[in-house]
């Protein structure tokens, strides 16, 4: 499906994709699955140091290295592109919404450039898995390049 407005196509739906699109979305799907799996597999093996007797709180004090963190770098980057993308897709609907006005797409457009910012700032703060990165890198292009058409007044 094409939205198309007075410059033209905006975006397209992902039915015709090509083949080369289907193997990138494959890529995509190896590599978030990598990611967490390495993740778990992580906690696992530094929670079965812990004998069953103890107290996770008591190993805590004296180590905490064995502090349950939800929180992994690779899990903050893979929940952060999960939001982007659930942001831009909302966005997107928004936007081929006729009944709704460009400029009252602004807060939204200020809460894809603040994603931006979060998803740069995961990349230079920590060391991410190369695919992760990849991913990451791919995400912030897209997404600024989608805020500056906005900026600019494409969509006007």
């Amino acid at each position: 499906m094409k939205i198309t407005g007075p410059h033209g196509p905006h975006i397209t739906d992902g039915h015709n994709r090509t083949k080369a699109h289907s193997g990138k979305e494959g890529d995509f799907k190896k590599v978030m699955d990598q990611v967490m799996k390495n993740e778990q597999m992580q906690e696992s093996s530094a929670w079965a140091t812990v004998s069953s007797s103890t107290k996770a709180a008591e190993v805590a004090a004296v180590n905490p290295m064995f502090t349950q963190t939800p929180y992994s770098p690779s899990r903050v980057a893979v929940n952060e592109i999960e939001r982007m993308l659930g942001l831009l897709d909302f966005y997107g609907r928004r936007l081929g919404d006729q009944s709704i006005h460009t400029k009252d797409l602004q807060p939204l457009v200020e809460h894809l450039e603040a994603g931006v910012s979060m998803l740069d700032s995961l990349r230079t703060k920590w060391r991410l898995h190369q695919g992760l990165d990849s991913i990451i890198s791919d995400l912030v292009a897209t997404v600024s390049s989608e805020v500056e058409r906005f900026k600019r007044g494409d969509y006007e």
